[in-house]
């Protein structure tokens, strides 16, 4: 039997199909390849400017044309999304806009006017009648590094009142989240727009006693160290618990401090108190702590040292270096509980 509309494999129609709601389609279809059935290609589509009441209708959704952009809107017309020229705009009432401001700017709002609304930027909650449920975080990432790079700040800006006038005022600064300048470290720094900065700290605290034995070579301790990047000023202290086993000269210990990188300027000063004899002895200087040694009137004492780091141009690191004075089998120790704090006193 004959096909009643014979089709070649490959045929091409333009059917011009009036939509029941005053809509005009070009359609471009193609037969497939091998006959029935066929699949349809669409080319170019073309719609006649509609309305609300004439829009292209969906299974669940329909979309008009406006002037000036584009509605979809739910089969109900509760909710929609409008787009037009660099923003989407959500709801009826298209009362919250995405827009965009400039290059690589997002502003939340409709173009600048002279009664802007305010904004509010939120994140899923919990909704209420649920019982003892906790919110979640609201994460905000600033631009990741590579390597011993810093990463990116987050800035939050604000407008600072000028003299009488019509100009928009500039955006500045008013609280900066740092991601510190210490290596391998975590240094915050938050700085308000009234110059008024809480800065990060780095404390290293010896978590178990280094002991050492027949050493007289000034070794780096393997706790007490902080290091840092370029830029800014830092003071730094240690703060050092040492026991010896037997009194004297020997074993007792000493110590120094070493710097890497390059520093503009520096000083450290030490004091040594033990706590039988009470003595305080210490000295100062403009670089880094040059070798002392104590002989320690009783088992137990505390070294304390102070530094100032200033003209930082490379990284580097500031150590606490100790050893006996006098070769013994029996131990000097740093004990437990001493600790080095760093604190920035200047920004980048």
């Amino acid at each position: 039997m004959r096909d009643v509309f014979p089709m070649p494999k490959r045929r091409t129609w333009l059917a011009w199909v009036v939509a029941a709601l005053g809509a005009l389609v070009l359609v471009n279809l193609q037969a497939h390849a091998d006959g029935f059935p066929f699949r349809p290609r669409f080319g170019q589509v073309t719609l006649t400017p509609g309305d609300s009441t004439s829009p292209l209708i969906f299974n669940n959704s329909r979309i008009y044309e406006t002037a000036g952009g584009i509605w979809l809107l739910t089969n109900s017309a509760a909710s929609g999304l409008f787009a037009s020229n660099n923003q989407l705009q959500f709801g009826l009432g298209q009362d919250l806009t995405l827009r965009r401001q400039a290059a690589n700017t997002l502003q939340l709002g409709q173009s600048d006017s002279a009664s802007p609304a305010a904004q509010t930027l939120g994140v899923q909650s919990v909704v209420a009648g649920t019982s003892n449920t906790a919110g979640q975080n609201f994460n905000i990432n600033g631009s990741a590094s590579t390597g011993s790079a810093r990463g990116g700040f987050i800035v939050f800006n604000v407008t600072r009142a000028g003299g009488s006038g019509t100009a928009q005022n500039p955006q500045t600064p008013a609280m900066t989240l740092d991601s510190g300048n210490v290596a391998g470290t975590s240094l915050p720094q938050i700085t308000d727009s009234a110059n008024f900065v809480v800065r990060g700290d780095i404390t290293n605290v010896k978590a178990a006693d280094t002991a050492r034995t027949s050493n007289v070579t000034l070794t780096a301790d393997p706790d007490l160290s902080v290091s840092f990047n370029s830029g800014g000023s830092f003071a730094v202290h240690f703060e050092v618990l040492y026991t010896v086993a037997a009194t004297g000269a020997t074993p007792g210990i000493q110590y120094s401090t070493t710097l890497t990188g390059t520093v503009a300027a520096q000083s450290c000063r030490s004091s040594e108190f033990n706590a039988t004899a009470g003595t305080l002895s210490g000295e100062s200087g403009t670089g880094a702590l040059a070798a002392r040694s104590v002989a320690p009137a009783s088992a137990t004492g505390v070294i304390a040292i102070d530094c100032t780091l200033s003209g930082i141009t490379v990284g580097g690191t500031l150590t606490f270096n100790w050893a006996q004075v006098n070769t013994s089998a029996s131990a000097t120790t740093v004990k437990t509980g001493s600790y080095v704090l760093m604190h920035r006193l200047t920004s980048f």
